[in-house]
């Protein structure tokens, strides 16, 4: 299984975006040999971090289940199905900017344990998947890492 982000940024916080890149490398590395189940390939996240006065014009991005959702593999070109559970992670704008370059993968790692807690209370939960085990690996990979 593996994570994917897409980033929705204000540009003063632009500048932390490579330490989330390097971060997310590395924990899809981490995870890479890991199993949680059949029911799950990818876990797609958008994180948001606008100005706050910026934020009435973001529509709430509800978490979603989403199976056999077909998409065009790129290093292949062939079109496959998996399953997908999309979410999103609204980072809080002045804590952001607060927050040293060096210490942002740390910030956005607590960030994205506690908004994964929403896999445990999905209303249909997700057909073969461990979310436990899944957070509890990157709870381990933050304590190897920082």
């Amino acid at each position: 299984m593996r994570l994917s982000f897409t980033p929705d940024f204000a540009p003063d916080v632009e500048k932390k975006v490579p330490g989330i890149v390097k971060f997310v490398k590395e924990l899809n590395k981490y995870l890479a040999d890991k199993e949680y189940g059949s029911g799950l390939d990818e876990i797609a996240i958008i994180i948001i971090c606008v100005e706050p006065y910026n934020l009435r014009y973001l529509k709430p991005y509800h978490p979603e289940y989403i199976k056999n959702r077909e998409i065009l593999e790129e290093s292949t070109g062939k079109v496959v199905k998996q399953n997908e559970f999309l979410m999103e992670i609204r980072l809080d704008y002045q804590e952001v900017i607060k927050t040293k370059k060096k210490d942002f993968p740390s910030y956005f790692g607590e960030q994205l344990l506690e908004e994964l807690k929403v896999l445990y209370h999905l209303k249909k939960p997700i057909p073969d998947f461990k979310p436990r085990k899944f957070r509890k690996d990157i709870k381990t990979f933050l304590e190897i890492k920082h």
